[in-house]
């Protein structure tokens, strides 16, 4: 009994966001309030900027910015969804599905991009459900226990 309950906890509320604050899918830059997430997807060029704000210490904040990779256009369907303060998914319409991810530690965030089929994490429901047969096909479910 003790082991489920454990396993009930909720998450940490810095971790949550409000459903509707967590999705972009019209050009331009969006902060996503109570996260260290701002996202930029250009109508010019159909590519996104994702910048990563932290605490950097005795430094002040500090920012990281990670571009989309080269093959990533958006195409009618295209989304930004911030999972948490942790993970950020971007699909472009088509087959290409990204992520990026920054843990906080206490030198600076460890960071790592992944895609467009294997990812370390369970793909989101509300994300996979809006993606391609061909890309939902193509997802490698290696987390998986």
């Amino acid at each position: 009994m003790a082991m489920a309950s454990l396993l009930l906890l909720p998450q940490p509320v810095q971790a949550q966001l409000h459903s509707a604050a967590r999705w972009m899918t019209e050009f331009g830059e969006v902060s996503f309030t109570g996260t260290p997430w701002t996202v930029c997807v250009s109508e010019t060029n159909r590519t996104f900027q994702i910048s990563y704000r932290y605490d950097s210490g005795t430094n002040g904040a500090a920012c990281i910015n990670f571009a989309s990779p080269a093959d990533w256009r958006a195409k009618p369907g295209w989304f930004i969804f911030v999972e948490n303060n942790e993970r950020v998914w971007a699909y472009d319409g088509g087959s290409n599905l990204f992520l990026q991810s920054a843990i906080p530690y206490r030198l600076g965030p460890r960071c790592a991009s992944y895609g467009p089929s294997y990812f370390p994490y369970a793909v989101p429901g509300e994300v996979f459900g809006r993606l391609s047969k061909h890309t939902q096909d193509a997802i490698k479910d290696d987390y998986s226990e």
